[in-house]
């Protein structure tokens, strides 16, 4: 089961280099940034993992690895399983990069006054692509991917003109206000606990809900 979800991170290995490279120029504007530097480590998380993950998708649509896979002796609930586990190691492995790197930078000298990426910037990450994949991957195993193009290429051209838009509200008075309102807040890292505990329970009731779809599909 675990080689199933290494199989994505095979399939997108070349390709993800060049989003990795994106992710980072982003965490390099995080740490540029003094007043909001997670909002950049989070969406560069987010970028590669949504990408990777939906180039793999898109890899398995093309040249129908569902059909081949169903001709092996491996159960289907095990097929789907293989694909939350793959977005699991794809959230810790990117993240660990990304907070790796951005210390390595700081370590260097970077010149900034802003945090590197942390394990909150992780969660936060984790929570938004959870309720996001716990409804898509329902969606995903009940139509058919054509059918889902159009969704996919809109999402990923968003994510890619994202971080200009944000860097210009953050810059203006209303983003400049908002960071000030978030900033009140004394309990940030508790409520990311409870929304984190909210996600895993949705990607749980996703996964019953993908394995009752995928099951009576026929290949």
């Amino acid at each position: 089961m675990l080689t199933l979800a290494l199989k994505d991170f095979k399939l997108s290995s070349k390709y993800n280099f060049f989003i990795l490279i994106y992710g980072m120029f982003l965490s390099v504007a995080g740490l540029k940034n003094n007043h909001s530097p997670g909002v950049f480590y989070t969406l560069s998380i987010i970028i590669i993992v949504y990408i990777s993950i939906l180039y793999s998708n898109g890899y398995d649509e093309k040249y129908k690895i569902h059909v081949a896979l169903n001709s092996l002796p491996i159960k289907k609930h095990e097929i789907v399983l293989a694909k939350y586990l793959s977005f699991i190691l794809h959230i810790f492995l990117i993240s660990g990069v990304i907070i790796i790197f951005t210390l390595i930078l700081s370590i260097l000298g970077l010149k900034t006054s802003a945090r590197t990426a942390n394990i909150w910037d992780m969660i936060i990450a984790f929570n938004i692509l959870g309720i996001f994949y716990s409804i898509y991957y329902p969606i995903y195993y009940k139509f058919e991917s054509s059918k889902l193009r159009i969704l996919n290429i809109g999402l990923y051209l968003m994510l890619l003109v994202a971080p200009n838009y944000i860097t210009k509200f953050l810059k203006s008075d209303s983003g400049t206000n908002l960071i000030k309102y978030l900033s009140t807040f004394n309990n940030t890292n508790a409520l990311s606990l409870i929304i984190l505990i909210l996600s895993i329970f949705l990607l749980i009731v996703s996964f019953l809900i993908s394995i009752r779809i995928y099951s009576k599909k026929e290949f």
